[in-house]
């Protein structure tokens, strides 16, 4: 059971020093070895570890409010937002098998929503349409990707609650 007074769910604060955009493999139990790219830097990671620490002097938080926004892109070309916490991230490339389309096309996709994140103009922002609509394809998917004229169309409903 989940009590927030055992001490392994407590919440605690800890340091996040990678910068929005950062393509990272993820090593938590349910998405062991997946790719996705960071949502939010360290700036971002900071105000939100204030924002978590004001809100457990009243003990509303735990050891799950530990959490950085990443992206995943799924087969269809949609990319999917996980909740994950930065203890189980760390910087890494995807590989590139040769010979496999499906290989290069997931590599171009991380970088090209990469560069979006770290600087999203009108051209980062088509790269990142046409690397995840040839990812899609490469897997036989284009129904979900086509007609996107915005990388935010492919992205599976999130929305940013910064202001909050």
């Amino acid at each position: 059971e989940h009590k927030r007074e055992r001490f392994e769910y407590q919440f605690f604060e800890i340091p996040f020093a990678m910068e929005a955009g950062t393509i990272v493999r993820i090593l938590d139990q349910y998405s062991y070895g997946e790719y996705a790219v960071l949502d939010h830097g360290e700036d971002e990671w900071n105000k939100y570890m204030e924002k978590m620490a004001r809100i457990n002097k009243t003990g509303g938080v735990d050891f799950s409010d530990i959490q950085i926004v990443v992206w995943k892109l799924g087969t269809d070309g949609i990319w999917r937002h996980e909740h994950v916490n930065p203890l189980y991230l760390e910087k890494e490339m995807p590989e590139v098998e040769e010979g496999y389309v499906n290989s290069q096309s997931y590599y171009d996709a991380m970088c090209a929503m990469s560069e979006y994140i770290k600087n999203s103009t009108k051209e980062n922002n088509f790269n990142a349409i046409r690397a995840t609509q040839a990812y899609a394809e490469a897997w036989g998917n284009t129904f979900e990707c086509r007609g996107a004229y915005d990388i935010e169309n492919l992205f599976d409903g999130y929305w940013n609650d910064e202001e909050e």
